[in-house]
């Protein structure tokens, strides 16, 4: 059996946003997963400013 090095996914940091989803409904910023951390939190950061 060989070992093969998977790619490193370009999500779960907070140098990019293409795989995050973020909803802003009113007062309401939903995040679906974990990986929506980093853009939910500048999102939330943004509305309480």
């Amino acid at each position: 059996m060989a070992r093969v090095l998977l790619p490193v996914p370009d999500r779960d940091f907070d140098v990019t946003d293409r795989h995050a989803f973020v909803v802003e409904d009113g007062n309401y910023v939903p995040a679906r997963w974990p990986g929506d951390a980093y853009l939910f939190a500048r999102t939330f950061i943004e509305r309480l400013q």
